[in-house]
Protein backbone atom coordinates (compact mmCIF):
# COMPACT_ATOMS: atom_id res chain seq x y z
CA UNK A 1 0.00 0.00 0.00
CA UNK A 2 1.37 3.44 -0.91
CA UNK A 3 1.61 6.32 1.54
CA UNK A 4 -1.24 8.10 -0.25
CA UNK A 5 -3.49 5.00 -0.01
CA UNK A 6 -2.55 4.51 3.63
CA UNK A 7 -3.32 8.16 4.44
CA UNK A 8 -6.65 7.98 2.56
CA UNK A 9 -7.60 4.94 4.68
CA UNK A 10 -6.67 6.82 7.84
CA UNK A 11 -8.87 9.77 7.03
CA UNK A 12 -11.93 7.66 6.07
CA UNK A 13 -12.52 6.71 9.68
CA UNK A 14 -12.53 9.10 12.64
CA UNK A 15 -9.10 9.23 14.25
CA UNK A 16 -8.27 11.15 17.39
CA UNK A 17 -4.96 12.43 18.80
CA UNK A 18 -4.94 10.19 21.85
CA UNK A 19 -1.44 10.08 23.31
CA UNK A 20 1.82 12.02 23.18
CA UNK A 21 5.21 10.78 24.39
CA UNK A 22 8.17 13.17 24.59
CA UNK A 23 11.74 11.85 24.67
CA UNK A 24 14.36 12.40 21.92
CA UNK A 25 11.41 13.28 19.72
CA UNK A 26 7.67 13.64 19.97
CA UNK A 27 5.61 10.51 19.31
CA UNK A 28 1.93 11.20 18.65
CA UNK A 29 -0.60 8.37 18.64
CA UNK A 30 -3.89 8.52 16.72
CA UNK A 31 -6.65 5.97 17.40
CA UNK A 32 -10.24 5.26 16.38
CA UNK A 33 -12.27 6.74 19.28
CA UNK A 34 -15.11 4.24 18.74
CA UNK A 35 -12.89 1.19 19.14
CA UNK A 36 -12.68 -0.32 22.64
CA UNK A 37 -9.28 0.19 24.24
CA UNK A 38 -7.21 -2.80 25.30
CA UNK A 39 -4.82 -1.32 27.81
CA UNK A 40 -2.90 -4.58 28.24
CA UNK A 41 -1.81 -4.74 24.60
CA UNK A 42 -0.22 -2.46 22.07
CA UNK A 43 -2.90 -0.35 20.44
CA UNK A 44 -3.75 -0.60 16.76
CA UNK A 45 -2.86 3.02 16.14
CA UNK A 46 -1.13 5.35 13.77
CA UNK A 47 1.98 6.88 15.26
CA UNK A 48 3.85 9.92 14.05
CA UNK A 49 7.36 10.68 15.30
CA UNK A 50 9.12 14.03 14.82
CA UNK A 51 11.83 16.10 16.43
CA UNK A 52 10.42 19.45 15.38
CA UNK A 53 6.80 20.44 14.68
CA UNK A 54 5.49 23.69 13.28
CA UNK A 55 2.05 24.30 14.78
CA UNK A 56 -0.22 26.38 12.56
CA UNK A 57 -3.19 28.12 14.16
CA UNK A 58 -6.59 28.59 12.47
CA UNK A 59 -5.56 32.19 11.74
CA UNK A 60 -2.31 31.11 10.05
CA UNK A 61 0.04 32.04 12.90
CA UNK A 62 2.87 29.56 13.43
CA UNK A 63 4.95 28.37 16.35
CA UNK A 64 7.89 25.97 16.08
CA UNK A 65 8.06 23.33 18.81
CA UNK A 66 11.07 21.09 19.43
CA UNK A 67 11.35 17.89 21.47
CA UNK A 68 14.69 19.14 22.80
CA UNK A 69 12.79 22.01 24.46
CA UNK A 70 9.81 20.21 26.07
CA UNK A 71 8.68 23.37 27.87
CA UNK A 72 7.53 24.72 24.51
CA UNK A 73 5.41 21.70 23.59
CA UNK A 74 2.29 22.83 25.48
CA UNK A 75 0.63 23.93 22.26
CA UNK A 76 1.07 20.39 20.84
CA UNK A 77 -0.39 18.85 24.00
CA UNK A 78 -3.35 21.26 23.83
CA UNK A 79 -4.52 19.38 20.72
CA UNK A 80 -4.84 16.03 22.52
CA UNK A 81 -8.28 14.46 21.93
CA UNK A 82 -8.82 16.48 18.73
CA UNK A 83 -9.88 14.68 15.54
CA UNK A 84 -7.42 14.45 12.68
CA UNK A 85 -9.17 15.25 9.38
CA UNK A 86 -6.28 15.60 6.95
CA UNK A 87 -2.87 14.05 6.48
CA UNK A 88 -0.66 14.57 3.43
CA UNK A 89 2.94 14.67 2.27
CA UNK A 90 3.80 17.57 -0.02
CA UNK A 91 6.25 17.24 -2.96
CA UNK A 92 9.10 18.64 -0.83
CA UNK A 93 8.61 15.88 1.76
CA UNK A 94 6.81 17.86 4.49
CA UNK A 95 4.15 15.98 6.45
CA UNK A 96 0.99 18.06 6.96
CA UNK A 97 -1.59 17.11 9.58
CA UNK A 98 -4.91 19.01 9.80
CA UNK A 99 -7.28 18.88 12.78
CA UNK A 100 -11.06 19.40 12.85
CA UNK A 101 -10.72 22.57 14.94
CA UNK A 102 -8.63 24.32 12.25
CA UNK A 103 -5.19 23.78 13.80
CA UNK A 104 -2.44 21.96 11.88
CA UNK A 105 0.99 20.41 12.37
CA UNK A 106 3.65 20.69 9.68
CA UNK A 107 6.82 18.62 9.90
CA UNK A 108 9.24 19.84 7.25
CA UNK A 109 11.81 17.59 5.59
CA UNK A 110 15.32 18.27 6.84
CA UNK A 111 18.59 18.27 4.90
CA UNK A 112 20.69 16.10 7.24
CA UNK A 113 18.38 13.49 8.77
CA UNK A 114 14.93 11.94 8.73
CA UNK A 115 12.49 14.58 10.03
CA UNK A 116 9.47 12.35 10.60
CA UNK A 117 8.16 8.78 10.59
CA UNK A 118 4.60 7.44 10.28
CA UNK A 119 3.88 3.95 11.60
CA UNK A 120 0.60 2.38 10.51
CA UNK A 121 -1.40 -0.41 12.16
CA UNK A 122 -0.86 -2.48 9.00
CA UNK A 123 2.86 -2.70 9.78
CA UNK A 124 4.01 -0.16 7.19
CA UNK A 125 6.53 2.48 8.19
CA UNK A 126 7.02 5.65 6.16
CA UNK A 127 10.13 7.77 6.72
CA UNK A 128 11.04 11.18 5.37
CA UNK A 129 14.39 11.09 3.62
CA UNK A 130 17.09 13.71 4.24
CA UNK A 131 16.55 16.51 1.74
CA UNK A 132 12.99 15.40 0.83
CA UNK A 133 11.23 12.30 -0.43
CA UNK A 134 9.73 9.36 1.43
CA UNK A 135 10.79 5.74 1.87
CA UNK A 136 8.45 2.93 2.92
CA UNK A 137 8.94 -0.57 4.28
CA UNK A 138 6.97 -3.19 6.13
CA UNK A 139 7.82 -4.11 9.72
CA UNK A 140 7.05 -7.74 10.46
CA UNK A 141 6.29 -8.77 14.01
CA UNK A 142 7.94 -11.93 15.28
CA UNK A 143 5.76 -12.65 18.32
Amino acid sequence: MTLEEELATLIQSPVRFERCVIDVGVTMEFVDPGRPRDYGKEEKAYRVFAGQIVVVGPDGTTETCEASKPGGLGIVLALLRESLVGLAVDPGGALRMRFANGWAFVIDALALYEAWEVWSPSGMRYISLPGGGVDAFEVRRTD
